[in-house]
């Protein structure tokens, strides 16, 4: 799907002149009668077709749309760009329900084919190109291992050749004896199906072994399904290793002690014959742990049930690949659950760059990364080489999703560095609803070191009319930032995310307009924040907004339990017009412009809590007349102390305008910038104990690890420019921080932590790069995981944002984003991958960026605020570019710039967040705070 410059100009031109209604999450039109629904009948699948942005959906009977006198049950919905509303429009003439779908395509393919299967033949699978408006070609039906016709399909996978699927044996259910993998080749002009002999890749019809005998399932003795698991398989192709993945249900056989199973499996298609390898080995599995995920061997009398509803791959932006999986072992009882539905797994995967080694796509020796090639490429042999489920390499989203083991997730996502993860059914205090995301944090060779928390929804819960609806379906579009998602109550709602000023009155950006008219700064205090977790801890979670001289407290959300953990549903608020969620707060007269926001993040129960504003006037702190911090557990609504009791202050001892506030915890880092006639660029970085009193804490003399022109590291450096905190331990004791500068990036290096370094010299600062650094963006959830037992800080990603001279002619008006990651006090600190801008080196479209003046991701979706040269010296533009654009098909960076009508009213962008548990990003302009929602 091409694009160019004059379609992005003449779009430009039609969303300034559009008088489209600004709301926010967009109800896709469909065939429903009513306001409320898309269709008329279920959703049963879907699959989004990243290359051209169409969702593909299946249905549970057949439609027809308006204007038209065709019917199927097989629709798609075109991505939304600028002004126009996404819609149906049907494909093929389907006419029974789609029971399961797979996207049949080779990498960049714009004209992709579509595998299907229908409740009007569960044992034949289809086949239709959806671009041609053509119908499904049916193949014959399918046979089992004993070449007898198969009672049905139980899952497809496909590629562009073959589509791979799992059957059931005659006269019985998968996976007993004589299931198998049936092998079906895809023949175009003309469109053909041609179904395999499996085993030997001649014509025939033969699935390929799959069953409790299957040595690739089997230790010791066959295993059985549990009850009301039978035929419960779920699978994934993955096109950059030639593989593709069966996840199973399994119960051990319970005949003795060697009794065991394994509910992965890999396969893959070579000269059409069917191959299947067991993802690990027999022999690395200890009888009695239940730690190894997707593999156990039991002890005598002690029965195990492995179920792994969920696998996908995730193929990180530093180099290695992963096998996503959602489940694992636990009693076959149930009494004690070890790994089950509500977590989710990443485990290495061998990918020696070679489609044929019989070793691709495996698992991995967690042990055996090349820090050269950045890839695992020795399959893991031994049981210390299996990954367990209690790594924090592993453990996606650092513990469990919001709710109970005994509920699994009902889709997930993967997409760049993040992995998206939806549950539907009820709403308790146990148990939430809705699209979580957590991304991966890396060590400094680039191998996952840990994840951020689930913390934030990714879409809103009250989006779907009718109730608090969860999601059943969904899909992140990387190009755009938007979130496509389908509803559990009826499954007839299909949303998406669009961008809005706030109708909802009482609604959180309703309320921010009407008192911020130009937002700066924000502030997210999401369940990950450090002392926010534990005993008599509080429940209220919070954002802040700062704006000129003023600024805004938000009560988001609240966690259910009084001691909550990391993985506590919580309450999220939507009435911002009552006193209890919103605050407004007022710095004295002439204070400028609040550009920076901090919270202490303290941990010990002692009254050295306090907020922190910086303006171009100084550092304030909201605290009472005497300059008392407060304890954390007193944390509660926004009319009540210790709120109401509090003002915003001046620190007299800190002079200067405040570029930035950050603090993990440990101590306060502040940035100032100072200019006199003797020094006119000056910069200080101060290191602040926490104190119980602003008195203690800011007395004079204040402590200084930075300063420009200062000898020996800073000599010739004129100013510094950002700051960011990354961890270097596991307990969270031990951090360094990251330092731009217009003479490079810099980090520091004391033995045991920058927290206690008394001076500019005992800081150990070192050069990583001599480029101009402008800025460097966080991940703002990063900062709590649980790590034995104890919440602790965990970023050892950032990305600095550098100043580029494209042409070499010295005009500095490009930049490009960096992704550092590192994990030790002594380093190094390595730009993993080398090249961030996109994948795809080789194009001169990306060599730089647009003169970038904020970057925020959550590891899928990626926004930048950039200068385009087509606009004027004091506008900015909102921009979405994937790392993997490759992938995704774009090229043309010009195309990246969103032209929704609600962006484009927009002069200047100031910053660009997810917040809390909304399930919202929002952004703030000088013309108040817009919502992708």
């Amino acid at each position: 799907m091409k694009h160019n410059h004059l379609i992005s100009i003449l779009l430009l031109f039609l969303c300034l002149c559009s008088s489209k209604k600004i709301v926010g999450t967009v109800l896709v039109k469909g065939n429903a009668s009513n306001t409320t629904d898309t269709f008329s009948t279920a959703v049963t699948t879907k699959i989004f077709d990243v290359v051209t942005g169409t969702l593909y959906i299946g249905l549970s009977s057949s439609i027809s749309l308006a204007g038209s006198s065709e019917q199927s049950s097989l629709t798609r919905v075109l991505r939304p760009f600028a002004n126009r509303r996404p819609s149906s429009l049907i494909v093929g003439n389907e006419g029974s329900a789609i029971q399961f779908l797979a996207l049949a395509a080779r990498e960049n393919d714009e004209n992709p084919h579509l595998a299907y299967v229908t409740d009007a033949d569960l044992a034949t699978v289809n086949i239709i190109a959806p671009h041609d408006g053509n119908s499904g070609i049916a193949s014959d039906t399918l046979h089992d291992t004993d070449e007898n016709a198969s009672d049905g399909i139980v899952g497809i996978t496909a590629n562009n050749n073959f589509i791979f699927a799992a059957v059931k044996p005659n006269g019985g259910n998968f996976p007993a004896t004589n299931s198998g993998i049936a092998l079906i080749q895809i023949h175009k002009n003309p469109l053909s199906l041609e179904i395999k002999d499996a085993t030997t890749g001649l014509v025939g019809n033969k699935a390929q072994k799959l069953d409790v005998d299957s040595a690739q399932i089997m230790i010791a003795n066959p295993p059985v399904s549990a009850s009301g698991q039978e035929n419960a398989v779920d699978m994934h192709w993955d096109d950059k290793l030639q593989r593709f993945y069966v996840g199973l249900r399994l119960q051990t056989a319970n005949t003795n002690a060697d009794d065991g199973a394994k509910a992965i499996v890999v396969g893959n298609e070579t000269d059409s014959i069917c191959t299947l390898n067991s993802f690990l080995p027999d022999g690395a599995l200890v009888n009695g742990e239940d730690d190894k995920i997707v593999g156990v061997k039991q002890e005598i009398n002690a029965q195990r049930t492995i179920d792994i509803f969920k696998v996908r791959t995730l193929h990180t932006s530093t180099g290695p690949s992963y096998l996503i999986v959602n489940g694992g072992v636990y009693d076959a009882d149930g009494e004690a659950p070890v790994g089950a539905g509500n977590n989710v797994y990443a485990l290495p995967l061998v990918d020696k760059g070679d489609a044929t080694h019989v070793d691709q796509g495996i698992l991995a020796n967690k042990n055996a990364f090349n820090a050269t090639t950045k890839r695992f490429e020795i399959a893991a042999a031994a049981n210390a080489d299996l990954t367990k489920n209690t790594d924090a390499a592993a453990l996606v989203g650092a513990g469990p999703l919001p709710f109970q083991v005994d509920k699994h997730t009902s889709d997930i996502v993967v997409v760049g560095d993040a992995v998206y993860a939806s549950r539907g059914g009820t709403l308790d205090a146990n148990n939430d609803l809705g699209v979580w995301y957590s991304q991966a944090l890396f060590d400094q060779d680039g191998k996952i070191i840990r994840w951020t928390p689930w913390s934030k929804r990714a879409f809103p819960l009250n989006v779907f009319k009718g109730g608090n609806s969860g999601v059943s379906l969904f899909d992140v579009d990387a190009v755009t930032g938007d979130i496509w998602a389908i509803d559990s109550e009826s499954n007839k709602k299909i949303h998406t995310t669009a961008w809005s000023t706030g109708e909802y009155q009482i609604g959180l950006v309703a309320q921010l307009n009407k008192r911020l008219s130009d937002c700066c700064s924000v502030l997210d205090l999401d369940q990950s924040t450090r002392g926010f977790t534990g005993d008599n801890k509080t429940q209220n979670r919070y954002a802040l907004f700062g704006g000129a001289t003023r600024t805004v407290f938000t009560r988001i959300s609240q966690a259910t339990t009084t001691n909550p953990t990391l993985q506590t549903p919580q309450t999220t608020f939507n009435d911002f017009s009552v006193q209890e969620n919103y605050l407004l707060a007022f710095l004295p007269a002439n204070s400028g412009s609040v550009k920076a926001l901090e919270y202490s993040r303290q941990n010990s129960g002692q009254n050295n809590n306090y907020f922190f504003a910086g303006t171009e006037q100084g550092l304030f702190v909201f605290t009472d007349a005497g300059g008392n911090g407060f304890n954390e557990e007193n944390l509660g609504t926004l009319n009540a102390a210790p709120f109401t009791t509090r003002t915003w202050h001046k620190i007299t001892t800190i002079d200067g305008s405040v570029i930035d506030i950050k603090t993990s915890g440990n101590r306060l880092y502040i940035l100032v910038f100072k200019s006199t006639a003797a020094t006119p660029f000056k910069t200080i970085l101060y290191s602040i104990p926490f104190a119980t009193t602003t008195a203690t804490m800011f007395a004079l003399p204040l402590r200084i690890i930075a300063e420009t022109n200062v000898t020996p590291i800073f000599t010739a450096t004129p100013f510094f420019t950002s700051m960011q905190i990354v961890s270097t331990n596991n307990d969270g004791t031990d951090e360094q921080l990251i330092l731009g500068t217009n003479c490079g990036l810099y980090r520091s290096s004391r033995a045991g932590g920058v927290q206690d370094a008394t001076s500019q010299t005992d800081a150990g600062w070192v050069q990583i790069d001599p480029a101009f650094y402008t800025s460097i963006t966080g991940i703002d959830n990063a900062w709590a995981a649980t790590i034995g037992g104890s919440d602790v800080t965990s970023r050892s990603t950032v990305w600095p944002v550098s100043l580029r001279d494209e042409h070499n002619l010295k005009t500095f008006t490009r930049n490009s984003v960096h992704q550092l990651n590192g994990t030790t006090d002594a380093g190094p600190f390595n730009f993993v991958s080398t090249f961030f801008n996109s994948i795809d080196t080789t194009d001169n479209n990306f060599t730089t960026l647009p003169r970038t003046f904020k970057f925020w991701s959550d590891g899928g979706r990626r926004f930048f605020i950039v200068y385009l040269p087509e606009t004027s010296s004091n506008q900015n533009r909102l921009l979405v570019l994937p790392f993997d654009t490759i992938r995704w098909n774009v090229y043309d960076l010009s195309m990246q710039s969103l032209f929704d009508p609600v962006l484009t009213q927009i002069q200047v962008f100031n910053w660009v967040q997810h917040i809390g548990m909304t399930g919202v990003i929002l952004a703030g302009t000088n013309n108040g705070i817009i919502a992708l929602e």
